[in-house]
């Protein structure tokens, strides 16, 4: 089992990983933000958080998240309070070093070389009180089940304050542990660690007759059911590829209680979708020179297909519920598309239903999730 990113990792951002790191600074400070600014304050958790910093400097989750903290100290006053642990001695120490640069800016840091579940569950009586983005980015199988359930659920039925989560879950570590339920000398041992991470071993049966794309996308689908089920949140799950065609390595599971959330987050998934896709056309570019055909897909490609879908969702939601606004309903609005296109799809969705006569709204002006859809 992987314990931990190589030193070929921390030399610099890898493709995968700039969706990831994008995705974190496009969607965090909307999230802390929002919630902050009733709060006065929140808190980040990141159980596995490496280094902090690659060795050409540039800032990894971690050092994005100081970053941000130092923002918004210095500009709104609102504190944001950093909860971070690494494992591997050598990781830690560069990170509690990089760390130390933000305590001497007066950043409320916590830092401690230890066990993922562990420090989760000591540190979550410390801000217990206030909004919190829990992530957890293991290079391979994550914290027990049961854990990621009690933090998700730590207010228990109150809606304040407000939790989030983002796990990374390693199909690669998936389909590795999966190999063994058919081995000829397979590892009761490594498999057990796989039940406690996925809440029980109801995931052997899917690869009783071995490790295919088929078994390890269902694993995925129960396993996030259950946590939904676990946690009454609403998921949204985000392949992590290589390159456009090729299988996803991992899949990110991103979980909150509040529409606003997914909304923000579908939002911020897109825009780092197409960030990631620049990122492989100027690979390619570079590798092979110009081609004829981009390896990458054109979010506006994307979008244009997804109008005339979202616009009939939209369409369906007023006549079943009268007026709406978009941002309550993300899921609904979006469908299919939820992740794949920013939120002015949606409004050029309304755009063409008021065109059509179907609704008043006119689509302009403010913000799209906040348009109110008025049946004609």
């Amino acid at each position: 089992m992987a314990t931990g990113a190589n030193a070929k990792y921390w030399k610099d951002a890898r493709l995968p990983g700039v969706l990831k790191h994008n995705l974190l600074k496009r969607y965090l400070p909307v999230f802390l933000i929002r919630t902050a600014s009733v709060a006065r304050c929140a808190a980040y958790f990141d159980g596995f958080a490496g280094r902090g910093i690659y060795d050409n400097g540039q800032l990894g989750s971690a050092g994005q998240m100081l970053d941000f903290a130092v923002g918004q100290k210095f500009g709104s006053g609102v504190p944001i309070s950093l909860h971070l642990c690494e494992k591997k001695r050598e990781t830690y120490l560069v990170l509690d070093e990089l760390c130390d640069k933000y305590r001497a800016k007066g950043i409320d840091v916590d830092t401690s070389r230890d066990d993922a579940k562990n420090y989760l569950r000591n540190r979550l009586p410390y801000f217990a009180d206030r909004p919190a983005f829990i992530f957890l980015d293991p290079c391979g199988v994550g914290i027990p089940f049961d854990d990621l359930v009690a933090a998700a659920n730590r207010g228990g039925a109150k809606h304040w304050p407000p939790t989030e989560v983002m796990i990374n879950f390693s199909l690669e570590a998936l389909r590795r542990i999966g190999g063994h339920v058919t081995s000829a000398t397979p590892s009761e041992a490594t498999m057990k660690n796989l039940d406690v991470a996925l809440g029980g071993d109801w995931w052997r049966a899917y690869f009783a007759k071995g490790v295919t794309d088929e078994a390890v996308d269902a694993v995925v689908k129960d396993f996030a059911q259950r946590l939904l089920d676990a946690t009454k949140m609403s998921l949204m799950v985000v392949p992590v590829r290589r390159a456009p065609t090729h299988k996803p390595i991992y899949h990110l599971i991103y979980g909150t209680r509040h529409p606003a959330g997914m909304w923000n987050f579908s939002h911020a998934t897109a825009k780092a979708i197409e960030d990631w896709w620049a990122g492989v056309s100027a690979q390619q570019e570079k590798q092979q020179g110009p081609g004829l055909f981009d390896a990458a897909p054109n979010i506006k490609d994307v979008e244009k297909a997804a109008v005339p879908v979202i616009a009939d969702n939209i369409r369906r939601l007023v006549e079943a519920k009268g007026t709406v606004r978009l941002g309550d309903y993300p899921v609904q609005v979006f469908g299919d598309y939820v992740g794949q296109v920013r939120d002015l799809a949606a409004r050029a969705a309304v755009k063409q239903l008021y065109k059509e006569g179907f609704t008043s709204t006119t689509g302009v002006g403010g913000k799209t999730e906040d348009l109110k859809v008025v049946p004609a």
